[in-house]
């Protein structure tokens, strides 16, 4: 499958994460939320950033500390940043957009990037740290 799909894939695959931003930024742009349009602009920036402040934590830590090698895998960059979009997307516009996060682990795992167990913990560790900042964050907004 790799040999028949790789170069094609490997576009596919590269085209995603920017799929993923233009696809928040039309979407965010074009959302009517109860919490209006600059508040609700500003959630999602908040949310992004703090995804993507995290991925590059991780990173950091990762080279620092060898963590993901400790156990034989490898800290997957790539993925943590497309949750750091996706994410959003699933949770304010539409749930298939998961599907699509779960289509580039697929294309990154069949050309070799990354296994799944390479993704599943980042993007666990990733969860644990992002999510509950989101929450929070949102929580706060929300009351004000």
């Amino acid at each position: 499958l790799r040999k028949r799909t790789g170069p094609m894939l490997a576009i596919i695959c590269d085209a995603i994460t920017p799929l993923l931003f233009f696809a928040l930024a039309i979407f965010t742009w074009r959302h009517n939320s109860e919490l209006g349009k600059r508040q609700f602009t500003l959630l999602i920036l908040l949310e992004t950033s703090l995804g993507i402040g995290v991925t590059y934590s991780l990173m950091g830590i990762d080279h620092w500390g060898n963590w993901w090698p400790k156990w034989g895998l490898d800290y997957s960059t790539h993925s943590a940043f497309a949750l750091s979009l996706g994410v959003p997307l699933a949770k304010y516009h539409h749930w298939l957009w998961a599907g699509v996060l779960l289509f580039y682990g697929l294309c990154m795992q069949v050309l070799l990037y990354h296994s799944w167990a390479d993704m599943v913990t980042t993007g666990l560790a990733w969860a644990l740290f992002v999510l509950p900042l989101i929450h929070i964050c949102q929580r706060r907004m929300i009351k004000h």
